[in-house]
């Protein structure tokens, strides 16, 4: 009988624990899920806000990156349009620093924005080439492998190369994706740079375009959660992508 009683007693206070222990991470799990609702919905506005800046105002950013590529650049008849912060990714992310500084080719129909980003356990030096459309569309080529883990708008044509990829064979690969994408479209013409006003008004209509796709495509899926976690956190990515269907749904 006693042992009885203290293995009943184990069973409950183990059930006890394990309900506990079930609790707090769908607390955690919900903390999370709202987080990421909240941080979504803020950098899928319609048009972000920016403020001129100066590389050199960034003492933790890699000033040699941005002098470098600037002079390559330059010797290839790109022209320096200009250093920006985004202040509304900013706002939501505090202690992420950088500083856009845009590059536009001979002709203003390549868009080259140059970047070094640097958060807490993270640091990435981005060469992001892009041009718009006619139409509507954008083809863009990067070095900016993580972003490619988020879905995009169909308007919006990438190709992602690894951070240790050469910047030369970027910019070819860039020619090599215009040249294939006006083969397909062959009534879209390239919109032409001329001013920091072009480039920013380029990049509003991407905003744009992007804020209509997230809002008709969902927050955040379950198979971007997946793709961001970490290996061995497929667990908790599908945790968190619970607890976000459960908000979606008004539920929870």
């Amino acid at each position: 009988m006693d042992h009885t009683t203290r293995l009943l007693a184990q069973l409950v206070i183990g059930g006890i624990i394990l309900l506990v222990i079930y609790l707090l991470r769908r607390s955690l799990f919900r903390k999370a899920a709202l987080a990421i609702l909240d941080k979504t919905q803020k950098t899928y506005v319609e048009k972000h806000a920016w403020r001129e800046v100066n590389a050199s105002d960034f003492p933790d950013l890699d000033q040699e990156f941005y002098t470098g590529m600037t002079g390559w650049l330059e010797s290839l008849g790109y022209r320096h349009m200009g250093d920006a912060e985004n202040v509304t990714l900013r706002q939501i992310n505090p202690t992420m620093k950088h500083c856009l500084r845009y590059m536009v080719s001979p002709d203003g129909t390549i868009n080259a924005a140059v970047y070094h980003m640097v958060a807490p356990g993270h640091s990435y030096k981005i060469f992001d080439i892009m041009s718009e459309f006619s139409n509507g569309d954008f083809v863009e080529t990067s070095n900016a492998t993580q972003a490619a883990k988020i879905d995009s708008p169909p308007q919006l044509h990438h190709s992602y190369f690894p951070q240790e990829t050469p910047y030369d064979q970027i910019l070819d690969a860039h020619a090599k994706a215009i040249a294939d994408y006006q083969a397909q479209h062959p009534g879209a013409t390239a919109v032409v740079i001329g001013s920091k006003e072009d480039i920013r008004a380029s990049g509003d209509r991407m905003q744009k375009i992007k804020s209509a796709f997230r809002k008709g495509h969902g927050a955040v899926t379950r198979d971007e959660i997946k793709r961001i976690a970490k290996p061995g956190q497929q667990y908790l990515a599908d945790g968190v992508a619970d607890e976000i269907e459960k908000l979606k749904r008004g539920k929870g």
